[in-house]
């Protein structure tokens, strides 16, 4: 039975992480006859009369599985506060070095390129950023448990 919120946030991250790893699109931009695709597992070049082209493998979901696994193994340290607190630290500042990466991927490919015509963000950019902020209410949570459990055990 789940009985804290950062539990719900923590899972919310996880699949959102896990959404991300397996092969939604990140960002596309579109180029005058084809367009860039940018997943968490490649850069594919797709043009209009050939097939895709993938032109480097990322190992962006190794990352974000790596996260995933850290945040589910917070999810399970639900009675020691201050190792949870510290493996969800850990996680949200992976979580936030992964997405750092990814748009210095981003802005090398689809911002700097003078062929891209426009850049559309995908399904997976916008979860990126739901994972994260839920990964940071988690631990705002985290840190309130921690908190009232202290004023507790001063009460008694």
């Amino acid at each position: 039975m789940i009985q804290r919120i950062q539990t719900v946030y923590l899972l919310v991250s996880i699949i959102c992480l896990s959404i991300v790893s397996f092969g939604t699109t990140i960002i596309t931009g579109v180029i005058e006859n084809g367009k860039w695709i940018l997943t968490a597992q490649s850069l594919d070049k797709k043009m209009s009369n050939t097939e895709l082209d993938k032109l480097t493998n990322s190992p962006l979901y190794l990352m974000f599985l790596v996260v995933a696994l850290l945040c589910l193994l917070s999810i399970f340290q639900y009675k020691n506060l201050k190792r949870q607190l510290m493996i969800s630290r850990l996680s949200a500042f992976l979580y936030f070095l992964s997405l750092l990466f990814l748009g210095i991927i981003a802005f090398r490919v689809f911002f700097s390129n003078a062929e891209i015509q426009s850049t559309q963000f995908g399904m997976g950019f916008f979860l990126l950023i739901i994972g994260l902020i839920t990964s940071i209410l988690a631990i705002y949570n985290i840190k309130k448990d921690q908190k009232l459990i202290d004023s507790l055990n001063r009460l008694r």
